[in-house]
């Protein structure tokens, strides 16, 4: 699928970009920070029998939160949905998001094409651990 996907990139990348003002395309888009990438990775087991996703549906979400909270912005701002993550964690993101947003784009940096240019509108950085609200010194 990824090796079609590459060899259609030019297509894909017209779906998803408009006009820009000098020619060709603008491809406005969110993109993810390397460590969450890598925290989506580890979920990820290749193999000969293929490729596994062990991701909990808690951590799915936790993981996904920020991206959607990208995602609103770029819409409400008047673009569509578009995601650009590695081709080696690409398909699990599209996985993650499809539940809420089944019209997002999740393209791999590889399937974007030189006639588009892409404008990142967002690094989207893993979710910080929330911490325990602290009572006020003196408080009973």
């Amino acid at each position: 699928t990824e090796y079609t996907r590459h060899a259609l990139r030019r297509a894909i990348c017209e779906q998803h970009s408009s006009p820009a003002e000098h020619g060709g395309r603008r491809l406005v888009c969110v993109t993810l920070d390397p460590a969450l990438e890598e925290q989506i990775n580890a979920y990820i087991d290749r193999g000969a029998a293929g490729t596994t996703v062990t991701m909990p549906a808690r951590v799915s979400q936790t993981l996904s939160d920020p991206i959607l909270e990208a995602l609103s912005r770029l819409t409400h701002a008047g673009h569509p949905p578009v995601v650009i993550a590695s081709p080696q964690v690409r398909a699990v993101v599209r996985q993650m998001l499809e539940p809420r947003v089944p019209n997002a784009a999740v393209l791999g940096y590889n399937e974007v094409s030189s006639a588009s240019e892409a404008e990142s509108s967002a690094l989207v950085s893993p979710p910080q651990p929330k911490t325990p609200a602290r009572e006020p010194v003196g408080a009973a």
